[in-house]
């Protein structure tokens, strides 16, 4: 019969095997299947028809590959495992097309059974696909199925693929995996020894290592009690345990004697344990384990301790160390708690417990966070672990629990169990609160410290200033060869030591308190040594000290700041001299090394104990008398150097020989390979006599000041206080004003703002002279409209640069 003929003997009825099948049996119905392979469904083979009739009417997600080139058909319900990029556009479309990402899976298993070589089987099978614009890890359990057809190659016309896909259940058994590990773990590092043994003849599923310690490593796993430790049954464990499986009731036993013998004719090892036989029951209440757990307490039998401590040591043993075990059903109802679980939420031993009781006893802080996570865990299946806080109702007592946890689901994905193990931290947790307790007294007190060092400074600064200017009118008017002119040397070497000890104290309190601001720029080495080397020049000549310097083959530059690079360097010589008796010798070394320089500071002094010797850098260290202290110092000076160098990125080492070896002081800093230089701004002429005010309520400080400055050839008159200040200066007229910025009445920075605004005092400058000297102590004086900031005491050789820069 032509064409023609077998078209013409198609009736309506021959489509029907297309009829239903959802939304997949519309676009089969309408789909283009004369562009196809296939051709029109008219011509369909018997065997296709048959096997899209099936396809159509089950909920079973199942597709076919068709012929050669593997035409594609698929139901519902395999739809919903396809993303945008498949569904429904493979639909009548070449399997190697459609599949791309899987062919060389899924390809060759196609072609297996299109050879006529059977069916296939795969279960949780991972397939990734394409889906949602990535490629997805999926795992399916399916079946490659021939679909017979005599006229086709080896008789089979297409492949019926009946599948599922099980990428749920994978993962979530994959994690149910992990959370057994992680219980298997809790299992074998309890303190005390656990084995869990199922079934009628007691057969070993789990034993930790202190279990197997006690039978002496013996191969028991898997094997009945009574062959893996026949010992065991001499001794009328085994009886025990079938009492205790038979009757559902546990037994404890105290001091209980166990000779253990690991094989024939080995040693016996007794022991005496503490231990309780724990039926473990099933859902309708049968006995299908028992769970051994104890202690072994051979020490104390051995010693024969009073009952109390036996009882103390059982209950111990039978709290698994504070480790309790919960086991709940899903959905919850009843909650199955062991004693200890229960005693951590302070209910009685044979307490039923709801899923209402447990929410209940956790702390109204802590409930919906706890509530959160159990949801998450069964919902997301991850690891439930949380601590929260259980409450007496009675007492109001608190107890802070870990809880540690996981679900066990269905095949379905459906969960089934919430189990885990739940331990009293509340110790841990109450250490930590008086530490951080602890920890917030000790920063308050380190901040009271610290203001006290700074106000102290402060304090001390305002007399060192008016004894630095006596000082200074002493030694402008005294005869030089005089012994009282010997007597102002004295003064003015003490003052300074005063002052550096002020400035070690303020620096303590800014270093503590973050508020060190470092000017960094690049610098010689070389230069910051002879800087060094003046400051303690007085020091040196005193003692008569003897001072090499070596100096590397060639510059050397670091980055940093320059006044408190030239500060560490000091304290360090300062430090030498003062511990190197007279005509002593200090060398100082420069050495490269790789990217660093390190600078040597040696001397042949009185050397630092060993004990001492690690201590050195801390501040306040003490052996007997410190370092520092034992000749006036402080004991904060190499304290500061450490920090200071620290700051810059370095380092500070110490090293001596012991008492009398001498010592050396070794600060390493980052080099700079090159430096760019700067030409010095020069110097202002300077100006021959000039009116000067000062205001200072230290009338001591301001006469002897004044005193100097007329001797300097200026005019100076001295206020003390701000409302004479305000009152006669516009009739004084002065050129400069001297402000003293803690004054009692108005402080000087409104006094400055006041007499920048009088007209006589146009163009006048001001000087701020304070026991201030903070970062922003002298940003505040800037924004008051002060042109000049002294810290008291002054420097008088400072002083006059000062002054004849200013215009």
């Amino acid at each position: 019969m032509d064409q023609q003929a077998r078209m013409n003997a198609i009736t309506a009825n021959d489509l029907g095997f297309l009829a239903g099948g959802g939304f997949m049996g519309e676009c089969i119905r309408a789909h283009p299947w004369a562009k196809t392979a296939l051709g029109v469904p008219q011509y369909w083979p018997q065997a296709l028809r048959t096997a899209v009739r099936v396809l159509l009417t089950t909920q079973h997600p199942i597709f076919i590959f068709w012929g050669e080139e593997h035409t594609c058909l698929y139901n519902d319900a395999y739809s919903r495992s396809l993303g945008p990029e498949k569904h429904p556009v493979i639909l009548g479309a070449p399997g190697r097309e459609s599949w791309q990402e899987i062919w060389p899976i899924i390809g060759p298993q196609i072609e297996q059974v299109m050879r006529g070589e059977g069916a296939t089987w795969h279960e949780n099978q991972l397939v990734p696909i394409l889906r949602h614009g990535t490629i997805e890890e999926v795992y399916w359990t399916y079946s490659f199925g021939p679909i017979d057809e005599p006229e086709a190659p080896h008789g089979v016309g297409g492949v019926l693929v009946i599948c599922t896909e099980t990428t749920e259940q994978v993962l979530a058994k994959k994690t149910l995996s992990a959370d057994r590990q992680r219980f298997l773990q809790l299992f074998d590092q309890a303190p005390t020894f656990l084995a869990l043994l199922t079934g009628p003849d007691h057969v070993f599923e789990l034993a930790n290592s202190s279990y197997l310690n006690l039978v002496g490593h013996r191969p028991i796993i898997g094997r009945k009690v009574a062959d893996a430790l026949p010992d065991a049954v001499a001794q009328g464990y085994l009886e025990l345990l079938d009492e205790v499986y038979r009757t559902g009731k546990p037994f404890t036993a105290f001091d209980a004697k166990f000779a253990a013998q690991a094989l024939p004719g080995d040693p016996i090892d007794e022991r005496y344990v503490d231990f309780i036989y724990q039926p473990i029951t099933d859902l309708d209440g049968s006995v299908t384990g028992i769970l051994v757990q104890g202690v072994d307490v051979t020490a104390k039998a051995e010693s024969d301790r009073a009952h109390a401590v036996s009882r103390a040591r059982l209950k111990y043993a039978s709290r698994l160390s504070g480790v309790g075990f919960w086991y709940c059903d899903l959905p919850f109802n009843e909650l199955e708690w062991d004693e200890r679980v229960k005693d951590h939420f302070f209910f009685e031993p044979m307490a039923r417990i709801t899923i209402e009781d447990f929410y209940a006893r956790i702390h109204h802080e802590d409930r919906d966070r706890t509530r959160n996570a159990i949801d998450a865990s069964i919902r997301d299946a991850t690891p439930y672990d949380i601590i929260y806080r259980t409450v007496d109702p009675t007492t109001d007592s608190i107890k802070w629990i870990h809880a540690l946890g996981g679900t066990d689901y269905a095949s379905d994905g459906t969960p089934k169990r919430f189990d885990g193990v739940t331990v009293d931290v509340t110790s841990e947790q109450l250490d930590q609160q008086r530490l951080a307790q602890l920890n917030q007294q000790l920063n308050e007190q380190n901040k009271r410290k610290n203001e006290f060092l700074a106000t102290l400074a402060h304090e001390l600064r305002n007399p060192l200033s008016a004894i630095r200017n006596a000082e200074e009118l002493c030694s402008r008017t005294l005869p030089r060869d005089g012994s009282a002119y010997s007597a102002i040397g004295i003064i003015r070497r003490q003052v300074t030591q005063l002052t550096r000890l002020v400035d070690d104290l303020l620096d303590v309190a800014r270093i503590s308190q973050g508020r060190i601001d470092l000017k960094m720029e690049v610098i010689e080495i070389d230069k910051l040594i002879d800087m060094a080397r003046e400051t303690v020049a007085p020091s040196l000549r005193e003692k008569q000290h003897e001072l090499s310097i070596i100096q590397a083959p060639h510059r050397v530059y670091v980055k940093g700041d320059v006044t408190r690079l030239v500060q560490s360097l000091s304290n360090i010589l300062n430090n030498a001299a003062k511990y190197t008796d007279a005509h002593g010798h200090i060398r100082v070394r420069v050495e490269v090394k790789g990217e660093r320089v390190a600078i040597e500071v040696s001397d042949n002094g009185v050397g630092i104990p060993a004990h001492l010797l690690p201590h050195v850098f801390d501040l306040f260290t003490q052996n007997e008398r410190t370092l520092d202290r034992s000749q006036g110092g402080l004991g904060i000076g190499l304290s500061i150097v450490k920090q200071l160098i620290e700051m810059h990125g370095g380092e500070c080492f110490a090293r001596s020989g012991g008492v009398g070896q001498g010592s050396t002081f070794e600060i390493s800093l980052p080099r700079r390979d090159s430096i760019i230089e700067t030409a010095a701004e020069p110097l202002q002429s300077i100006r021959s006599m000039r009116r000067i005010l000062i205001v200072d309520d230290n009338i001591d400080a301001a006469t002897s000041l004044a005193e100097i400055l007329n001797m300097m050839g200026h005019q100076c008159v001295a206020l003390f206080s701000a409302h004479e200040a305000l009152e006669r200066a516009p009739s004084l007229r002065p050129e400069i004003v001297i402000l003293d910025i803690g004054l009692p009445d108005i402080d000087g920075y409104e006094i400055a703002r006041r007499l920048r605004l009088v007209d006589e005092l146009r163009g006048a400058s001001f000087i701020a002279l304070t026991g201030y000297g903070q970062p922003e102590d002298i940003e505040r004086a800037r924004v008051a409209g002060f042109d000049v900031h002294f810290v008291k005491p002054l420097d008088f050789g400072e002083l006059e640069l000062r002054l004849a820069q200013l215009n």
